[in-house]
């Protein structure tokens, strides 16, 4: 599933894919009798989103503490990492 835009009215379509055939599946909406059509992925976020995002935020702020205690030290991240490098890295 994605979700697509129309650029002039704004308005927001949803687009099903079929995983082995590859044709587009009519979007249907749910009824009182009739599930509809959905995505296992579109529940998943749905389900797990508020939680995936406080732990992506967790690991990001992990990385950006990382990176600026090596700052400080003056060891740079990008270059390749050598026995000096990783010693001065332990004493941060």
């Amino acid at each position: 599933m994605t979700i697509v835009k129309d650029k002039t009215t704004g308005d927001e379509h949803r687009i099903f894919v079929d995983a082995y055939t590859l044709d587009v599946v009519p979007d249907e909406s749910a009824t009182e009798t009739k599930r509809g059509i959905w995505s296992i992925y579109e529940q998943r976020l749905k389900n797990g989103i508020d939680n995936n995002l406080k732990h992506w935020q967790k690991s990001d702020e992990l990385a950006k503490s990382i990176e600026q205690a090596a700052a400080n030290k003056g060891v740079n991240i990008n270059a390749t990492v050598t026995e000096e490098i990783l010693k001065n890295l332990v004493t941060i």
